[in-house]
């Protein structure tokens, strides 16, 4: 299990999607207890226009929820 986009919420999703080579592209954090089960989700994520942040174990998911410096309101 991985969890991702638990910073970013559905309608400002594609706002800031950018290119691979663009110097703006923002980063979305990423957790999970399985190192190959977190690479799988780093290519949809480029796909979207976002780089990834591997942000350690699930438990230290809470690092991007609600009310944590990482989440975009």
């Amino acid at each position: 299990m991985v969890k991702a986009f638990n910073n970013i919420t559905p309608h400002q999703l594609f706002s800031p999607a950018r290119p691979a080579d663009a110097p703006d592209r923002s980063a979305l954090p990423i957790s999970g207890d399985d190192a190959q089960a977190k690479a799988e989700v780093v290519r949809p994520l480029d796909l979207l226009g976002y780089d990834a942040v591997d942000i350690g174990t699930l438990a230290d998911s809470w690092r991007s929820a609600p009310n944590t410096p990482v989440y975009a309101d």
